[in-house]
């Protein structure tokens, strides 16, 4: 159920606030919310307990808003929770991503565009962000909007719009001024799930044998495939940061390249294989203290499922500790986004990416 003029009285906080944001950021959230209103809404459960949006609601009740845009849910698991708040307020700017809805005059008002008329890039980036959209309206129905200029542009919400528009459904949209994109596209905070209780060890069942079966679809790394083997000199030393199932670790010792590896999270069965993984992280110090740092570091999709910046921060500095001065650290792509913008979140000012290859 979706209410435009809510009472905002009548909804309640979480007992924990997943996303932590500074008193500038605060400032700046009020702003926006001066300048183009509220133009996502607030996602609720259906008892009045905010899912997504505490930052908006805090900020709406400090500017004595008294009303404003509510989608309400019911039966939201925790795990849902999360992709909520992650979704609600993620960032789009992945090149070739984009979406039109029809020209409109009409500002600051939510109004439902017919999935036929939705015009975008629907082969392009973030299909997987798109897919879990997907299931989560499938879930607890059409949950987000997108926000568009007057000439139909869609500034943010795109992967949202998309969607609607493969799943044959209308999308909920408002429109703004041009210059709102500013607004928008600024982040607003850190999200934090230390309060959520889970074991991180179990990712390692997540993970997709490489190489193996399918000949030229098997699945592979972009970051080995790309930009590690085809600069990988004649005996450079490696090391993998989180090999996973070791599968290109294999491939270059078949090839007799020197490379050393390190896998936190064995599983033996479904349980975590503690004496493996303390016998590579033995073996990779050993190499480390008998030869000195690496030529080479591999961190591939370690950064992205690691589940608290602390724990980003500490993975930076055993890959500046493996890496020899003058070496090469490679990350994916999405990590080192990742990377940049939770950690100028954190300080508040821009900051240079870590090295890659």
């Amino acid at each position: 159920m979706f209410r435009a003029r809510y009472p905002l009285g009548r909804l309640r906080p979480a007992p924990y606030n997943p996303r932590v944001i500074d008193a500038r950021a605060c400032a700046a959230l009020r702003q926006s919310i001066r300048r183009i209103g509220v133009v996502k809404p607030i996602i609720a459960r259906d008892t009045g307990t905010v899912i997504a949006g505490h930052q908006r609601l805090r900020q709406l009740t400090a500017l004595g808003r008294a009303l404003g845009p509510v989608y309400f849910a019911a039966g939201i698991t925790t795990t849902d929770e999360i992709r909520f708040n992650q979704l609600h307020n993620l960032t789009e700017d992945a090149p070739g991503l984009w979406a039109r809805v029809p020209p409109d005059p009409r500002m600051g008002v939510f109004v439902d565009v017919p999935a036929e008329r939705i015009k975008g890039a629907f082969r392009g980036p973030d299909a997987v962000t798109r897919a879990t959209i997907g299931a989560l309206i499938c879930r607890y129905g059409p949950w987000g909007c997108a926000v568009a200029t007057r000439d139909g542009r869609v500034i943010d919400g795109i992967n949202y719009a998309l969607t609607c528009a493969v799943m044959g459904l209308p999308c909920r949209t408002i429109r703004v001024p041009d210059h709102a994109a500013r607004w928008l596209a600024r982040d607003y905070g850190a999200f934090r799930f230390g309060h959520l209780s889970g074991d991180t060890w179990r990712q390692s069942a997540c993970q997709r044998p490489r190489l193996r079966t399918g000949g030229q679809r098997a699945c592979r790394s972009r970051l080995y495939e790309r930009h590690v083997l085809p600069q990988l000199g004649p005996g450079e030393r490696l090391i993998d940061f989180g090999a996973g199932q070791a599968d290109y670790v294999r491939r270059l010792q078949g090839c007799g390249h020197p490379v050393v590896w390190v896998e936190f999270f064995p599983l033996d069965g479904t349980r975590l294989d503690r004496p493996t993984a303390h016998a590579w992280c033995r073996d990779a110090l050993a190499a480390w203290a008998a030869r000195g740092p690496f030529d080479v570091v591999v961190c591939d999709s370690v950064l992205n499922s690691v589940d608290s910046v602390a724990a980003e921060r500490d993975v930076m500095v055993v890959l500046n500790a493996l890496c020899r001065p003058g070496g090469r650290v490679g990350l994916a792509e999405a990590a080192v986004q990742a990377w940049r913008e939770a950690h100028a979140i954190a300080a508040d000012r821009p900051v240079a990416p870590p090295a890659v290859v």
